[in-house]
């Protein structure tokens, strides 16, 4: 029986929509891999305890998949490791509940789970704006040729007319597929209204794939440009969970996944936790490197927020469990020091002034599956998974 995924016959390999969430494309699709991705984490609902998890499967269906699949991922992880998991126990001196507590053997301690993702909430409903027109435009696809967006400006707090848009794109297709593959190289045109402007160029398709209709239209999108603020997502984040649950008597674990369009490097990781790097030069030579006392775990004078034992910093989703980021740094400074035990993951702990690492993580043999999972066609580029 399933929990979460409808039982229907599946026909559809389209790939995911722009505007698509991810409950509806791993529902829907057809695809081997997916099929597979939905095997698994049935199986893992399974093992998630009654009645906590129909609360679960409604947040998966809803806008929360990313956080609620976040969560049963770490509730599985330590089930698979031969803990036992409570789910929202109860916490001495506070009415807030945690979403796990964790037992291992005499040994326990609780985990807070939170997923943060890049833009704000403004930022995300005129993100949405633009899935949406691109959606439409990728309905329009043509065989020959695919469409490349190189500009696409919405103005501010507006909604363009996908009804115009479409007119345009249309009357464009007509103008392209009349053209030899080395007038589609130079070809451009602009739409323009009060609400977006949209600079259209085109590439030629292979001669097998100009006989087939192409699952989308648009090959090439605007170039996307992101800084580098994921020190600050993670540190805010973190401290936003970090005095919860106040002075807990046992270890205390905020796992956060990543889930912002490029993800955090260990640098923005150390950074955040520890310190941002400060490197000290003299004669054009450096000769020393510190840290500001601006991290989660120190301030410019002291230890802080000691209630904190251990930072799990994630970036996993569905499809990339072979080489997703799942690594654990633990507070030199914690009041209960927290011991990973037999926890399959990657440690970074402070020694001195190094910070050293143990361990590896393998979350597909965790998990108990196989290398390569899911399996793919031969021909199949990785990304093919997913979009």
């Amino acid at each position: 029986m399933s929990l979460l995924f409808t039982t229907i016959d599946r026909i559809d390999l389209d790939p995911k929509g722009n505007a698509e969430s991810d409950y509806s494309f791993i529902n829907r699709s057809a695809r081997p891999a997916i099929g597979q991705l939905r095997d698994v984490i049935e199986s893992w609902l399974v093992d998630y305890p009654e009645p906590d998890v129909n609360e679960l499967v409604n947040r998966m269906r809803s806008t929360e998949f990313d956080s609620a699949y976040f969560e049963l991922l770490l509730h599985t992880y330590f089930v698979r490791a031969g803990m036992s998991v409570t789910i929202h126990p109860r916490m001495v001196g506070t009415g807030r509940r945690p979403d796990f507590l964790v037992r291992d053997g005499d040994s326990e301690f609780i985990v807070e789970a939170l997923t943060k993702g890049d833009v704000s909430d403004e930022a995300r409903g005129r993100l949405n704006v633009i899935a949406r027109l691109y959606d439409s435009i990728d309905e329009l696809a043509s065989p020959g040729y695919y469409l490349h967006l190189k500009e696409c400006e919405i103005a501010l707090k507006s909604q363009p007319s996908e009804k115009q848009v479409r007119k345009f794109i249309k009357g464009e297709n007509e103008r392209i597929s009349l053209m030899a593959s080395t007038e589609i190289e130079s070809y451009e045109a602009e739409y323009r209204d009060e609400n977006v402007r949209i600079v259209l160029g085109a590439f030629a398709t292979s001669v097998a794939k100009a006989k087939t209709k192409p699952a989308r239209s648009i090959g090439i999108y605007p170039t996307a440009c992101t800084w580098g603020n994921e020190d600050q997502l993670i540190k805010k984040a973190i401290e936003n969970k970090a005095k919860n649950y106040g002075e807990p008597s046992v270890p205390y674990v905020i796992a956060v996944n990543c889930v912002s369009q490029m993800g955090p490097d260990e640098v923005d990781i150390v950074n955040a936790l520890y310190g941002t790097e400060v490197q000290h030069c003299k004669d054009g030579r450096i000769v020393g490197v510190s840290r500001k006392g601006d991290g989660v775990f120190h301030n410019a004078t002291t230890p802080i927020n000691r209630q904190v034992s251990a930072v799990l910093i994630a970036r996993v989703l569905p499809w990339n469990l072979d080489k997703a980021l799942f690594k654990l740094y633990l507070n030199p400074w914690a009041t209960h020091r927290f011991d990973p035990g037999n926890l399959k993951i990657r440690v970074a702990e402070a020694v001195g002034d190094e910070l050293q690492y143990r361990g590896e993580t393998n979350l597909l043999a965790t998990f108990c599956l196989p290398v390569g999972w899911p399996e793919l066609p031969a021909h199949t580029a990785e990304m093919a998974l997913y979009p």
